[in-house]
């Protein structure tokens, strides 16, 4: 009999074992490191949220970044704290381009240098952005628009990736805080056509949220 050997690292095969020595090898047999950017892309699954990620043992299925965070690298990663890509790109799971962060602290931390350079390279829609950094969705759109944190250089800035356009019934902007953030933004000078591209709608919805129709 032949001898069996892992796939993806080469070692022996034991037992009921078919293709990999182990629940780590299987993890990187859907990777692809980039070499220029040090990316790891995510060649497996997606869940609704187009986020990576992993089917553990028993068909458990978990976060493939934070997986490789905690699982493979043995970094410490408490419940209560989420990663924070640094990258920009949302299919790579390499823990070096991710960071932890409390969810409270978040929420009343300072931005830094680095977190403003991270934000005007990330690709995502603003809302998802702003969920991570524990900011407004409209600060993102004023960084991003350069109307912010001009002191810092200048460096190439990506688009926000737009929200897909709300659907009647869906409720999307049903959150008080969504209402609030309109409000703002329209008393800074912005026009509905221009609050409508920041949370994904037309300026005809965002009429009816400032009038209370919605």
């Amino acid at each position: 009999m032949s001898e069996r050997k892992c796939i993806v690292c080469g070692k022996e095969l034991l037992g009921k074992e078919i293709l990999y020595c182990s629940e780590e090898c299987r993890f990187f047999n859907k990777v692809k490191k980039d070499p220029t950017t040090g990316c790891w892309k995510w060649l497996g699954g997606f869940n609704s949220r187009g986020c990576p990620t992993f089917h553990k043992k028993r068909n458990k299925c978990v976060s493939a970044s934070r997986y490789a965070y905690c699982a493979i690298f043995k970094r410490d990663l408490k419940e209560d704290q989420h990663l924070i890509n640094t990258c920009g790109n949302p299919y790579c799971v390499n823990p070096d381009h991710y960071r932890a962060s409390y969810s409270g602290q978040t929420k009343k931390r300072r931005l830094s240098e680095t977190d403003i350079l991270s934000i005007r390279s990330d690709g995502r829609t603003s809302k998802e952005i702003a969920k991570d950094y524990g900011i407004s969705f409209c600060s993102i759109y004023k960084i991003k628009k350069g109307a912010t944190w001009r002191c810092l250089p200048e460096t190439p800035i990506v688009p926000c990736k737009k929200s897909p356009p709300n659907r009647k019934g869906t409720g999307k902007f049903s959150n008080e805080d969504v209402r609030k953030q309109v409000r703002l933004l329209r008393k800074e000078g912005y026009t509905l056509s221009g609050i409508g591209d920041i949370i994904g709608c037309d300026f005809t919805t965002v009429s009816k949220l400032l009038s209370g129709k919605r």
